[in-house]
């Protein structure tokens, strides 16, 4: 993920948010949100700033330091980046999580479990969309991990490619994952996450 073309990250020493265009034209107009959200799934708006960023470059555009000195990070928090373009579209996301103030990450164990809705749909032959959502109100529906497996026998399809994996959901987002393979076998979808119990979903 960190070698995609258009990336927004967090530098973990001094939290400054940095964009990085690896493409070879100008992307004016972005929106560069950040937000904090503790283990309960409470959203911290920080900030959102548009702007531009030329092509082949790296660019920093603000620090969280003293935002996340104002959070209660007793037992962590969650750090949401994300660049959308103008029709609100997101671009790039990427998400932190962070230790308390004790240098533990205590609130992860402590994290209520998610119930995570998934729907598989063939889009066609060799070809699954997944669609993960997670409801308002969820703390964040943390690391899920996607796997394509045989109906029958539960094993894992392999080879299979993924468009994405080990996602977070934020509560009130839905994130699709494309997967795509070979065969003819009768499969199905295999989702688990860090606070989200293991599920198996049909293909439809």
């Amino acid at each position: 993920k960190g070698s995609e073309p258009l990336h927004v990250m967090m530098n973990p020493v001094d939290s400054m948010v940095t964009v990085v265009n690896n493409g070879f034209k100008n992307l004016d107009n972005l929106m560069i949100k950040a937000s904090a959200y503790d283990m309960e799934g409470k959203e911290y708006f920080y900030s959102q700033v548009f702007n531009t960023i030329g092509p082949s470059s790296v660019r920093k555009f603000f620090p969280l330091n003293s935002f996340l000195k104002t959070l209660d990070k007793k037992e962590g928090v969650f750090v949401s980046l994300q660049i959308l373009n103008e029709d609100k579209k997101v671009l790039s996301d990427n998400l932190y999580w962070l230790a308390g103030k004790d240098g533990e990450y205590t609130g992860l164990q402590k994290m209520k479990a998610t119930p995570l809705i998934v729907t598989a749909t063939q889009k066609s032959k060799g070809k699954v969309e997944v669609t993960l959502t997670n409801d308002k109100g969820n703390p964040i529906a943390f690391f899920n991990r996607v796997a394509l497996i045989n109906s029958t026998t539960g094993k894992r399809i392999l080879p299979a490619f993924y468009s994405d994996n080990y996602i977070s959901i934020l509560p009130g987002e839905n994130k699709t994952v494309t997967v795509e393979f070979s065969g003819d076998e009768k499969n199905a979808i295999e989702v688990y996450g860090w606070n989200v119990e293991s599920k198996r979903i049909e293909i439809k």
